[in-house]
């Protein structure tokens, strides 16, 4: 009989001590959860689209496709000129650069929340530099996309103007 008083306290004890340790859930904080983070190459894919023909004299449009891959939190980054750059080559020879043309706004914030994608556009007017006079030439250009806070990968695309 004592041997048995034993082994229930003994059982009560463990019993009483799991549920002490497993306590209450913890709660998670929903505003660490969501506080976005500056977006990073691990986390954020960047994609250049050109239409693969257009013509001389016209106007181009440079999409850039972005997707936050991240599952864990939202975060920004600056599309504006002063951040992302495009330079269209034809060789070695540098056309255009998106930030010496100051295309679009000098600085603007885009919040991706986490598996989020979005895009926005810069039109080129196919002109050497940052004017309209001296039309690029017909022949193989490629466009390279550069971010100057390294936020995504640098990437690239070849298109040409017949």
């Amino acid at each position: 009989m004592i041997a048995g008083i034993i082994l229930l306290a003994a059982a009560a004890l463990y019993l009483l001590n799991g549920r002490a340790s497993s306590g209450a859930p913890v709660q998670e904080d929903p505003v660490e959860k969501w506080a976005p983070v500056a977006c990073e190459q691990s986390s954020l894919d960047a994609e250049l689209e050109i239409p693969s023909s257009s013509s001389v004299g016209s106007e181009i449009p440079l999409k850039v496709n972005l997707h936050n891959t991240s599952d864990a939190k939202p975060c920004y980054v600056d599309v504006g000129w002063d951040n992302v750059n495009v330079i269209v080559t034809s060789g070695d020879d540098e056309i255009v650069s998106s930030q010496t043309c100051e295309m679009g706004d000098q600085n603007k914030q885009l919040l991706l929340d986490r598996d989020m994608e979005t895009s926005f556009t810069l039109s080129w007017r196919g002109g050497r530099g940052c004017g309209t006079g001296d039309l690029a030439q017909a022949g193989t250009y490629k466009a390279t996309l550069t971010f100057s806070d390294q936020a995504a990968d640098e990437e690239t695309a070849v298109f040409t103007l017949e």
